[in-house]
């Protein structure tokens, strides 16, 4: 039997969200769906590992892939979601993320370069490559993750809501009440602090993680 606690910190920043200067060789690189092998490999480049289902489940929901370089130096990598929905699957919440926002789904700095406000160099460059001003930026960190805590933290983010969810194997889960100022919670079944994933639930459930 797989029993997990997931204890996730909602944080959020507002304009202006950082004084970070952005480095002036820091180049920003957006990847498309064409491009899954070359985020493979970015991943691999700095010690990480994500699978070719992963990837094309996160384009087809809309997420945006970015490459930050320090000259010829990968120096970061990041998700967002802008203009769509971001689905935390520990929660089971489905939210929406209007125009003029971002919501923040990783930045993995470099080992070497962190300590150096990359994180929040990466951000901003990113943010400033949108179509849109943006107005807020939203993210999920596991409340433990005390480095990403900190690198949120340094960024402009203050933490506005905690939310836990009691998981057995995967499928019946006891979960915090819905965060009153988080747009409208649209999925799954947002009001009821218990859920059972199972048939239709279960479906869209998997095709909605990324």
């Amino acid at each position: 039997m797989f029993l997990h606690l997931h204890d996730i910190a909602i944080l959020e920043a507002s304009a202006p969200f950082f004084t970070t200067e952005t480095h002036s060789a820091l180049r920003t690189e957006e990847l498309t769906s064409n491009h899954a092998q070359t985020v493979i490999q970015s991943y691999a480049s700095l010690g990480r590992r994500i699978g070719e289902e992963r990837v094309a489940g996160r384009f087809a929901n809309g997420l945006k892939f970015y490459r930050l370089w320090l000259g010829d130096k990968l120096a970061a990598t990041s998700w967002i979601v802008s203009e769509g929905h971001r689905y935390i699957d520990e929660l089971n919440w489905l939210i929406p993320v209007p125009t003029g926002e971002i919501w923040l789904r990783d930045i993995f700095v470099s080992p070497d370069l962190r300590g150096k406000g990359m994180f929040a160099q990466s951000l901003k460059s990113i943010v400033q490559q949108q179509d849109r001003p943006c107005t807020f930026l939203r993210s999920d960190v596991d409340w433990s993750n005390i480095e990403s805590m900190r690198a949120h933290a340094k960024a402009g983010f203050r933490v506005k809501a905690r939310a836990r969810a009691l998981d057995l194997n995967g499928r019946l889960r006891l979960r915090s009440k819905v965060v009153p100022w988080l747009p409208p919670i649209e999925q799954i079944t947002p009001q009821q602090q218990v859920i059972w994933l199972r048939g239709e639930s279960l479906t869209r459930h998997r095709q909605l993680i990324a």
